[in-house]
């Protein structure tokens, strides 16, 4: 096993990142260039990552609604990416940290760190006036090395009677 520098660690984690935001989709082609080669290993601690979502019991049509997810990411790993689809014609109206993208009902969030820490994203989504059904959220965070895994915890909210 090699003892790597300071430098030459950062260096590939620094590639890491970058080709992790390009393979999601959060680099532009523009960018593609630096990391066209790429390439990064990076030993899992035999611990794997997951994410919990926390919704309240019922919302309000045209009310806001609090949503958290709780990452535990494999403290290994050295970038997650949390991808949140909220059910149709929702929008997230406010975000801590805030999101770096969003196509349509679909957000993602990006984290690296040279050692990842357990980590909370608290959002409000905003549902329609109209909105009347049961509304579905469905996410997952995406790692380098366990590529996707689904976001556990509460799926459904049903609107107030």
């Amino acid at each position: 096993m090699m003892n790597k520098s300071g430098r030459e660690r950062f260096m590939e984690i620094k590639t890491f990142c970058c080709a992790f935001l390009l393979l999601t989709g959060c680099l532009s082609s523009g960018e593609k260039k630096i990391v066209s080669s790429a390439s990064v290993l990076i030993p899992l601690t035999g611990r794997a990552s997951k994410a919990i979502r926390s919704l309240p019991a019922s919302y309000i049509p045209g009310q806001p609604v609090r949503v958290k997810i709780s990452v535990f990411p494999n403290p290994s790993t050295a970038g997650v990416i949390v991808e949140e689809t909220l059910p149709e014609n929702w929008k997230i109206s406010q975000s801590i940290p805030p999101y770096q993208k969003n196509e349509g009902n679909s957000y993602k969030w990006v984290f690296w760190s040279r050692e990842m820490k357990p980590f909370e994203i608290v959002y409000q989504a905003l549902a329609p006036e109209q909105d009347s059904g049961v509304a579905v959220f469905d996410g997952q965070i995406k790692t380098h090395e366990e590529k996707s895994v689904p976001i556990q915890g509460d799926k459904t909210i049903k609107p107030s009677k």
